[in-house]
């Protein structure tokens, strides 16, 4: 709706009548009441009175607060009372004083309220003169409000009129009453010692007092950065107003109602004070929530409650956001667009033909891929070559079946070469994938990218990626950059992507189309527990309902899986027919679902019960009607919230949608945590560095200072957009449920919460369990006695099969399980499905496995140069030996000591506490992925935290001394890989055998150069590989070692120090560590002398 006000810049000059605002009904009346208004504070000119209720201003709010001044009443004292003010002998401000302000001679209206930190009467306060003077510098601008000169600037806290303060306070269960008698204000004084009654932060008089109006507890501030005490002696800078101090309480909700952002030239300005200013507020514990809205339907508070009503804030006072989902959203705004429409759907629009770079940011079920579609016909009329990416198979098979092209798997390698047009993932988009893609080819194409942004993040941090990626990405730029035209898309479209692709391609401006229309989707039932969807569920399907099911596990292990619901699911309902969509069904030949998702809406109504996986989320549009009665979604928080919302609107028609979603996201955080890229992307470059000085300590074969990190990564642009998305990512985990259903809402649906019936509920997952338990038990049986395949070359054909049989997926676990353990049994295949390889790896790291790391490290290193260079995210991943030394650094080791107890008040627990918390090594561990730690954590949890990163965890043993009335838990270290140790002696061979291998071959090598380069190759390679004879010294010293191991630890430490600093030692010590067993308590005992010692 468009703002119906008239506010001239330059208001005319002149006082107007004054009148008792009260008692205004008409002109009549104003006429009749020109007499008996003369007092100067009881008094309000016509035109401001026309002003202010033109702000949705009450009669009697005006009448307390606001003020009319004339050329007769002279408002000087409100401005110039500062005794800062320069004056002459006889008080009188100075002559250029009195010039300054002259403009305020012709009028204005004045409005104060009261001081909050006495409740009295407050002198500070705004003018708006009738003739505003210019910003001096800026032309045709004018200062529209003065404050008090040379003073801090202070609060609007209104008067408020006794009947709507009344009603007002009833509201929060208060009354005037409650204040004392002889308070200066009851209203304020009861608002200031009652944190359970909510207040509305804004901006100016004139919109504090529309909020007041309205119903409400508002403070109004002289602008959107005035909020932080202003006075020299204030050393915080983040010190709130004194006034804004008397507010705050623990547990107090503050909502912000700036308002929205409409001034393109300097986009987010509303947005970072917002967020400062919650920032504060929530830090001093209180509840924060911004309030927004259509910014079409008027820029302020004041404009929206004038142009569409009081009920109209009302709703979006109510919709107001908790202030961390705002934050977190905020990374993810598209604030470039060039052309805004507001229709049912994306069509109808003329793009200018000379614009290179087209971006449509539309809600889903809005035609966005209709709208491409046409497009693409378009170019493909005038004879140019277009190329579709998508970041799934799947996906790009059923877009080029909309497009009308073909996918690269429909075609020949002959054909491809041939084709004006194409359909391919971008996993393949380089020339040593099995799509064998020549960039050079398609020189001047028109790029079509839907899902934009999944897009770029799938090729940015993707598995199926992580190989190519360098090749993968440094073709996609040379494509961008040599194409015609790109037209991306996506309903979450970012700046992030938008300038992403405009830097790609040389600054090309994007033309941004971005269509607000908002579907009323209908109702959305949120559920508080899964197992409640599911009761539910169930009970839908026996009522005849026939539902859609959109689940984020696909695997036998998981409760919520695609898996185990169709087991329950056919238990329950044999005679339904019911169809399974995950990655694993859509690739089996012998399943049903198989290649089904171009086919969708025409199979999808054979079934009366559909479940699906994330392989259909993002995309695909199922356009059937009268079929589906629901929508069923369970988000454990191991997908983005933005592909939660994806997957609910897969099903266009507006049937009602279950959704039950995870309070917090469980998928790890990206970096250091970050939830803004300029920190996620200094940490990755610290994390870079750190990696690269450990790699140059370790005698980095290749002559590169560190400094020149720079000149091998050249992904300087894609690792920006990394930094983005991944904090866009680190964002939507946190409050992840909250963030989904924020965006359901914002996306047109009315949420509704569901009450369940616990016992019914309890009945559901427990059956839930039994069906997953057996089926998990018979996947783990089937991967153990399966014919195992006889060599890598088979393992690799299945691996890189789009197509597999069920027998097959179990022969590539199978494979997968020897080949990272020495053998395959169900403990191992569990263990490893819980997480147990990294916690291996980081163990062996530490122990064993420490004489290889550094190596490791420098062949994946140059692996990664060889294979066209370094992006970072993936270097530092790579990387083993920082996490060892951050934990060696720690002490870790010596901790690991099974016979010992822990507690909160142990000093080792304690100066483990101390080191991690300490800022820097805080930072380090968090961009290592070792954790967050901060001095609030108890000791004990700090300890848990890290052990658990090598497979230990805590137990609790027995209660300690008495501390503040309470008895300390006492913890001993358990073992939770019980494979360890078998594990360990498996790696350690292999790894000694690889080492043996490579000094052979070095060997080999310099055999045919000269002995110099014997030497050098010698010289290079660890000592751990040099196969000796023991000698009878070596044999000597392992035997004191034995015995050392076994004695009392008041002697230990120092027996070992004598031992490993005599000359025995030097003479053998290297021989005696390539032959202790590496699991054994000597050598245990050398290594953490070493790590004490370093």
């Amino acid at each position: 709706m468009k703002n119906t006000k008239s506010k001239a810049s330059q208001p005319n000059q002149g006082t107007g009548s004054l009148v008792r605002p009260h008692s205004l009904n008409s002109s009549e009346d104003i006429s009749s009441k020109r007499d008996e208004t003369q007092k100067k504070f009881e008094t309000i000119a016509v035109k401001h009175l026309r002003d202010l209720r033109s702000s949705a201003i009450s009669d009697d709010v005006i009448a307390r607060n606001f003020e009319s001044y004339t050329e007769r009443y002279d408002g000087h004292d409100r401005l110039l009372y500062s005794p800062k003010i320069r004056r002459r002998n006889g008080g009188r401000v100075t002559d250029s004083t009195l010039k300054r302000y002259r403009h305020i001679e012709n009028g204005g209206w004045w409005c104060s309220g009261i001081d909050l930190t006495t409740l009295e009467p407050g002198l500070w306060g705004c003018f708006k003169p009738d003739t505003p003077r210019p910003v001096p510098d800026k032309s045709g601008k004018y200062i529209k409000y003065e404050h008090p000169w040379k003073e801090d600037t202070g609060l609007f806290a209104l008067r408020v009129p006794p009947e709507l303060a009344q009603q007002i306070l009833e509201k929060h269960g208060h009354s005037l009453d409650e204040a004392p008698a002889d308070c200066p204000d009851p209203f304020w004084w009861i608002v200031t010692n009652n944190p359970d009654i909510p207040l509305i932060l804004t901006e100016g008089a004139k919109k504090t007092a529309a909020l007041v109006s309205a119903g409400y507890v508002a403070i109004g501030l002289a602008g959107i950065w005035n909020f932080t005490a202003q006075k020299k002696e204030e050393t915080d800078p983040d010190t709130l107003k004194p006034e804004l101090r008397t507010l705050i309480q623990e547990g107090r909700t503050f909502y912000i109602a700036y308002d929205q952002d409409v001034n393109q030239d300097k986009p987010g300005r509303t947005d970072s004070a917002r967020e400062k200013l919650g920032k504060l507020l929530e830090s001093q514990n209180c509840k924060v929530k911004t309030i927004q809205w259509d910014k079409n339907e008027g820029k302020g508070c004041d404009d929206l409650i004038v142009n569409c009503g009081q009920d109209a804030f009302h709703q979006v006072y109510n919709k107001a956001i908790d202030f961390s989902v705002w934050t977190a959203r905020r990374e993810n705004q598209c604030t470039c667009a060039n052309l805004a429409i507001h229709q049912r759907f994306t069509e109808n629009i003329t793009i200018p033909e000379f614009e290179k770079l087209i971006g449509i940011r539309s809600a889903k079920g809005t035609g966005k891929t209709e709208f491409i579609s046409e497009e693409v016909r378009k170019q493909l009329v005038i004879g140019k070559k277009v190329l579709v990416l998508s970041h799934r198979i799947q996906l790009g098979k059923a877009l080029c079946v909309r497009f009308g092209i073909p996918y690269v798997t429909d075609l020949s390698h002959s054909q491809r070469g041939e084709s004006q047009s194409l359909g391919l993932c971008v996993d393949s988009l380089h020339e040593d994938s099995q799509a064998g893609f020549n960039v050079d080819e398609w020189y001047g194409a028109v790029v079509v990218i839907d899902e934009v942004v999944q897009v770029m993040w799938h090729m940015l941090q993707s598995a199926t990626c992580k190989k190519s990626r360098v090749k993968i990405l440094k073709d996609f730029r040379t494509l961008i950059e040599n194409a015609s035209k790109v037209i991306i898309a996506d309903a979450d479209l970012n700046d992030a992507v938008a300038i992403h692709f405009s830097k790609l391609m040389k600054g090309v401006d994007p033309f941004v189309i971005e269509n607000t229309y908002k579907l009323n989707r209908g109702k959305a039932y949120r559920y508080t527990k899964p197992e409640a969807l599911v009761t539910q569920l169930i009970n839908e399907v026996r009522d005849g309902g026939k539902p859609f099911v959109s689940l984020t596990a696909q695997k036998e292990k998981s409760l919520w899986s695609t898996t185990t619901l169709e087991k329950r699911l056919k238990e329950e309902f044999p005679d339904k027919t019911i169809l399974r969509i995950d990655s694993h069904s859509i690739s089996d030949p012998n399943h049903e679902a198989y290649g089904i998702i171009p086919r969708l809406n025409e199979e999808l109504q054979k079934y009366d019960i559909v479940i699906a996986s994330p392989s259909i989320e993002t995309g695909v549009s199922i356009d059937i009607k009268g079929h589906f009665t629901s929508v069923w979604v369970i988000a454990q928080g191991i997908q983005g919230e933005s592909s939660v919302r994806q997957a609910a609107a897969r099903v266009r028609e507006p049937v009602p949608r279950h959704v039950y979603a995870a309070s917090y996201g469980k998928i790890g955080q990206i970096g250091n945590g970050a939830t803004k890229w300029k920190p996620l992307y200094k940490s990755l470059s610290a994390a870079t560095r750190i990696c690269w000085e450990l790699l140059q300590k370790d005698r980095l074969s290749r002559e590169q200072s560190i400094w020149d990190i720079e000149t091998i990564d050249p992904m300087s642009l894609e690792q920006r957009l990394f930094a983005q998305l991944a904090a866009i990512h680190n964002a939507g985990m946190i409050e992840y449920d909250e963030q989904i259903f924020t965006g359901l809402r914002e996306e047109g649906y009315q949420i509704i919460d569901v009450d369940s019936d616990k016992d019914e509920d309890k009945k559901t997952k427990e059956e839930l369990k039994s069906v997953r338990d057996e089926g998990y038990a018979k996947k783990i049986e089937d991967i153990v006695t399966v014919d195992p395949l006889q060599s890598e070359s088979e393992y690799q054909t299945i691996k890189d099969s789009h197509s597999k049989t069920e027998t097959e997926r179990n022969q590539e676990r199978n494979w997968e399980i020897q080949k990272r353990y020495g053998e395959v049994n169900h403990q191992l295949i569990e263990q490893d499905d819980n997480g147990a390889f990294p916690k291996f790896r980081r163990s062996y790291d530490l122990d064993a496995g420490s004489p290889f790391a550094s190596e490791k490290d420098q062949e994946v290193f140059e692996s990664q140069l060889e294979n066209s260079g370094l992006f970072n995210p993936d270097f530092i991943k790579s990387q083993r030996k920082p996490q060892a030394v951050a934990l060696k650094a720690l002490e870790i080791p010596k901790l690991i000591d099974f016979d010992r107890t822990f507690c909160n008040s142990d000093l080792d627990v304690i100066e483990l506490h101390e080191k991690s918390t300490n800022p820097l090594a805080a930072y380090q561990l968090s961009i290592f992925g070792l954790g967050k730690f901060n001095t609030k954590q108890k000791p004990i949890s700090v300890l848990r935290s890290l052990v658990d990163k090598l497979g230990y965890g805590l137990k609790e043993v027995s209660r300690g001394q008495l501390i503040n009335g309470k008895r300390e838990r006492v913890y001993k270290l358990v073992d939770r890989l019980p494979d360890r140790e078998r594990v360990y002696s498996y790696w350690f061979k292999k790894d000694k055998e690889r080492q043996l291998a490579k000094l052979a071959k070095a060997k080999e090598k310099a055999s045919s150069s000269n002995l110099d380069t014997q030497r050098e190759v010698d010289e290079s390679v660890s000592i751990d590989s040099k196969p000796q004879k023991i000698s009878d010294l070596a044999t000597s010293v392992i035997q004191r070692l034995t015995d050392i191991a076994k004695a009392t630890p008041e002697i230990l430490e120092r027996t070992v120090e004598e031992l490993l600093n005599s000359k025995d030692w030097k003479k053998v010590g290297d021989e005696v560590w390539l032959n202790l067993d590496p699991h054994s308590p000597a050598r245990r005992l050398i290594t953490n002398w070493t790590w004490r010692t370093t």
